[in-house]
């Protein structure tokens, strides 16, 4: 009998399901949305007129200036994939009748980057992460917000470094140094372009954690200046 009942109630929970599916499809390009109305639909595609083109799936490729605590330059390149995103649809009015539009767009990213910088006089320091990171955007003005974390790796490179063999030898080591495991946390803000395949300028402030580094941790900060292409030329709303 309980088997029974369960059957019963989930043939009635999946039917609902189903037809509330195929109802917020056949009025996912209507017009007629009150203000504060909010709805979220999965791979958009055209689904208010602000939105008319969709970045999921799509592949963009960043240069960076890469500066470690703020004044040590350096470079970096990455490669961002959109592998989800999730629209929130927004509007209101102000007090003198002008209608607002406050819909956003939200993004999960996978983030690569590589790149190195060089601290005078002491070393040069190359990295590799990996992010999963959270774009907020502003389907207004194409502004965004970013929050990324992830595992990366630290290598650094000293110039100077000498051992002293059994024999009493000093041998120069070349390429002196060593590996460490370096996690990173990015916060940013940035604004989308449409200008040839200039797809975006972000400004991000990521901190990483250099592990066993001298039996602690040390924190490195850096401020990238981040150029983002889109060799497809898609373009983002217009309207």
């Amino acid at each position: 009998m309980k088997f029974r009942v369960l059957f019963l109630f989930f043939s009635v929970l999946s039917t609902f399901a189903l037809k509330a599916q195929h109802y917020l499809k056949a009025h996912q390009n209507t017009s007629f949305i009150k203000p504060d109305t909010t709805f979220y639909l999965s791979e958009p595609e055209t689904s208010t007129k602000n939105t008319k083109t969709t970045f999921l799936n799509s592949r963009t490729y960043n240069l960076s200036y890469h500066g470690n605590n703020l004044v040590n330059p350096g470079i970096n390149a990455g490669i961002s994939f959109v592998f989800r995103e999730r629209i929130k649809i927004k509007s209101g009015t102000k007090k003198n009748g002008e209608k607002v539009d406050r819909s956003k767009k939200k993004q999960l990213i996978a983030n690569a980057d590589i790149g190195f910088f060089w601290q005078p006089e002491s070393h040069i320091g190359a990295f590799n992460y990996y992010e999963i990171r959270l774009r907020t955007i502003k389907l207004k003005n194409n502004s965004y917000s970013i929050i990324g974390l992830g595992p990366g790796i630290y290598r650094s490179y000293y110039p100077e470094t000498f051992e002293v063999e059994d024999n009493g030898n000093i041998d120069r080591v070349p390429l002196g140094g060593r590996f460490y495991f370096a996690p990173v946390i990015s916060i940013g803000t940035g604004k989308f372009k449409n200008h040839g395949i200039f797809h975006s300028l972000s400004f991000i402030t990521n901190l990483m954690f250099l592990f066993d580094y001298n039996s602690g941790i040390v924190p490195l900060l850096n401020l990238e200046i981040a150029f983002g292409f889109d060799f497809k030329k898609q373009k983002i709303h217009n309207e």
